[in-house]
């Protein structure tokens, strides 16, 4: 295993979050990045909860001032953000725009929270209509749509740049994946007596996701009629189990070339695999430590945060240089984001402090939880 060097030092930018890494998973706080490196975050700020971005500038800026918290921003390539903020009774969803203009997408007395947003501006989320959780969609004009109506929750939601939204629903007993391609059609995309959730998508509208059949966690896929190699795959419009086990498979990511990595519990360990074809799945990682929560970009290229027997660590593997450690220090990094030129990002909690960093050499802090901290531009 090689460890991070020089020639990766313009690729990385390391970033902490405000608050436990606990509460930072159950708020989906890694930070976010684009495609032009530009990362966001919500960092704490007077007391209380605001969003920070990261740009050209070379400085970390604060995007909202007031008194109520705000949480989870996302950021597309054009430079579209949405997070969801509390307005003074509930939470609601907020976009800033190309232009830096910050737009109020709901104002209701449900909560809207948990928001994504796709290249184009579209931007899903989940909202509590009064009896339960549904599915809403902003097009990017107009008012939002709600997806789903129905008497169970729906939660999770997940978009691609086509504009099709994937999420988990409670149907009969039981968690299924559901899938809506426009216009008022939602399908149903599993059928079964076992919970299946955490779907994710990728452009051609294949899906990935984790179902419990029974004994343990498995990874399912979907591919979607609207490739365009349809035909050529005989699984096209299924839905297919591909692992089965007995151990657990988790955290399923897919990229635009339908590369899959997840990360699997093998002998006393979870590891980290990776499926480029269905004759050709890799076990990246093989070692004494626990490896979880991979992403990949369309190259390849995956991350995740491993244990390396005194904190958490973060890791890649690309077909260049194989499996790299990326950081070395005393405390724990953990959530790692990658973009399609290979840059990373991840959230570090250092003491009691929270930091975003960038690599050079030396480092350089851009933003810190703490008020005493030195800041440099």
């Amino acid at each position: 295993m090689k460890k991070f060097n020089s020639i990766f030092i313009g690729l990385l930018l390391i970033c902490g979050l405000h608050g436990q890494a606990q509460a930072a998973r159950f708020w989906g706080q890694s930070p976010q990045l684009n495609n032009q490196g530009h990362v966001v975050w919500h960092g704490h700020h007077q007391g209380d909860r605001e969003i920070f971005i990261h740009d050209d500038s070379g400085e970390a800026i604060r995007l909202t001032d007031n008194e109520a918290p705000d949480h989870a921003p996302q950021i597309n390539n054009r430079g579209q953000m949405v997070w969801h903020g509390h307005d003074g009774n509930d939470h609601e969803i907020f976009l800033l725009n190309p232009q830096g203009e910050p737009i109020q997408l709901t104002d209701n007395a449900t909560d809207d929270q948990l928001p994504q947003i796709n290249h184009h501006g579209w931007v899903v989320w989940e909202g509590f209509d009064g009896n339960d959780r549904e599915i809403f969609l902003y097009r990017g004009y107009g008012q939002p749509i709600q997806i789903t109506d129905n008497d169970y929750d729906d939660f999770g939601p997940r978009i691609n740049r086509r504009g099709d939204v994937v999420w988990t629903g409670k149907a009969d007993n039981d968690l299924e994946i559901f899938l809506y391609r426009g216009y008022g059609r939602v399908m149903q995309v599993t059928d079964n007596d076992f919970d299946d959730y955490n779907p994710q998508i990728n452009t051609n509208g294949w899906l990935v996701w984790q179902g419990d059949d029974g004994d343990d966690f498995e990874i399912f896929q979907y591919q979607g009629r609207r490739h365009a190699n349809c035909r050529r795959h005989k699984n096209c419009g299924r839905v297919v189990q591909l692992t089965d086990n007995e151990s657990d498979d988790r955290s399923p990511q897919i990229n635009d070339r339908g590369w899959i990595v997840w990360e699997s519990g093998v002998g006393n360990n979870k590891e980290i695999l990776l499926r480029k074809s269905k004759k050709k799945t890799i076990q990246l990682t093989d070692n004494d430590v626990e490896d979880y929560g991979p992403r990949i970009n369309n190259k390849g290229w995956v991350v995740w945060t491993g244990f390396d027997g005194n904190d958490h660590e973060i890791f890649m593997h690309n077909k260049h240089e194989g499996v790299m450690q990326l950081s070395d220090n005393d405390y724990d990094d953990y959530e790692p984001q990658i973009n399609g030129q290979g840059q990373v990002a991840w959230g570090a909690q250092n003491g009691f402090s929270n930091e975003i960093w960038r690599a050079s050499s030396p480092g350089v802090l851009l933003w810190s939880s703490d008020p005493n901290a030195i800041m440099y531009s």
